[in-house]
């Protein structure tokens, strides 16, 4: 039995202090890339999700001009009042909320004073990428 207990103890094997050394640098290397590109991720999802909720705006006010509405009576509390909206929420990627505008039945939607929609780019006007 003492055997038996003596070779179980010799045959143990584990990691030197050099092998764990190797592995927390390399997770170290792994975070420094990791962390800052996660910021970068989320900070697109948040302008990403600011162009569709003001695409969403932008279409339901086109909605509504084409229901007969005014365009002076087009704006974000007439839109959820009528029902072309559920509700609408702030910007994530800026300070600020979204604006309706509709001139000659074209509908702009901005954050302040960035047009987000209609844009093609995918991406705020350029004014408003220079002010980040």
């Amino acid at each position: 039995m003492i055997k038996t207990v003596s070779k179980i103890v010799k045959n143990k094997k584990g990691f030197t202090l050099v092998e764990l050394v190797i592995v927390l640098a390399i997770l170290g290397v792994i975070a420094l890339i990791a962390i800052p590109r996660f910021g970068t991720i989320q900070e697109e999802s948040k302008r990403k999700a600011d162009i569709a909720s003001a695409a969403i705006i932008g279409r339901a006010a086109e909605l509504a001009l084409a229901n007969g509405e005014q365009e002076s009576d087009i704006n974000l509390e007439n839109l959820v009042t009528k029902g072309y909206l559920d509700s609408v929420s702030n910007p994530q990627y800026k300070e600020g909320t979204f604006e309706v505008e509709v001139e000659n039945g074209k509908v702009v939607v901005k954050v302040d004073t960035s047009e987000v929609y209609p844009n093609q780019t995918g991406r705020y006007s350029q004014q408003s990428e220079q002010q980040n």
